[in-house]
């Protein structure tokens, strides 16, 4: 499919990012179309803070807001625009 095509163009716009999900591989069957991503260990933000019952500090909330910050700038200087679903 085209979108999915599109998908793995902009994945490979990034894949020297850290930040970013690598995609290891594709394949396509009769019903579908398939992306294979790298396993991340571990839990999202909402997650971890939901377990935490607690706020980030002031030097854990400017760590993850740069980290995030820097992955996107990234991204955007690759001509890759973010469209997650959060």
């Amino acid at each position: 499919s085209a979108a999915i095509k599109l998908e793995k163009a902009c994945l490979s716009r990034v894949k020297d990012c850290d930040g970013v999900v690598k995609l290891l591989d594709s394949f396509e069957d009769e019903e579908s179309y398939n992306l294979v991503f790298e396993y991340i260990q571990g839990e999202d933000l909402l997650t971890y803070l939901q377990k935490k019952n607690s706020p980030l500090t002031e030097t854990q909330a400017k760590t993850v807001f740069r980290d995030f910050c820097l992955t996107m700038k990234h991204v955007h200087e690759s001509k890759v625009i973010h469209h997650g679903n959060w």
